[in-house]
């Protein structure tokens, strides 16, 4: 009697159940340490923001906010999620990882609009894009997706 190559023989089934549980366990202890390095982040990032801003004016802040990136760095940047806060001076966004800042000046502000794409991106819905004038004096432009839109736009607006 021959065996028909489907089947596999008794002896390897325990080593394959073995091998399937460790990748499974790999997998959540992996996902568990990158967990908690975002909560790391996110607890050093607020920290940080909390000694930026001491005494400052917050119009608006977006602990969530998706940053779908600049537009002089062109369509091949990764997004990110990080903290948008918008105070009588500035516009400010930390990039929770890497840690990244950016940095807007009210007074270099030329635009705020809204788009459902920004560099080829999307979310699924309405972008917020400011368009700015960067350091070196060329024009730029930034979108994010926050959760309340109407009041981004109107925040921004009263403080230019």
């Amino acid at each position: 009697m021959g065996s028909s190559g489907a089947a596999v023989p008794w002896s390897t089934q325990p080593l394959l159940l073995v091998i399937a549980l460790s990748a499974a366990a790999v997998l959540v202890l992996g996902l568990g340490v990158l967990l908690a390095r975002i909560r790391s982040a996110r607890r050093r990032q607020a920290a940080a923001l909390a000694r930026r801003f001491e005494g400052a004016t917050v119009v608006a802040a977006e602990r969530r906010a998706a940053f779908l990136g600049l537009r002089s760095r062109g369509p091949f940047q990764v997004r990110g999620n990080g903290v948008l806060v918008l105070t009588p001076e500035e516009l400010f966004f930390s990039l929770l990882l890497p840690g990244r800042e950016l940095s807007i000046p009210l007074t270099s502000i030329t635009g705020v609009s809204t788009a459902r794409s920004f560099l080829g991106k999307s979310v699924g819905r309405e972008l917020l894009v400011v368009e700015f004038t960067g350091e070196d004096g060329t024009p730029d432009a930034a979108a994010w997706s926050v959760a309340d839109l109407p009041r981004w736009r109107a925040a921004l607006e009263e403080v230019r």
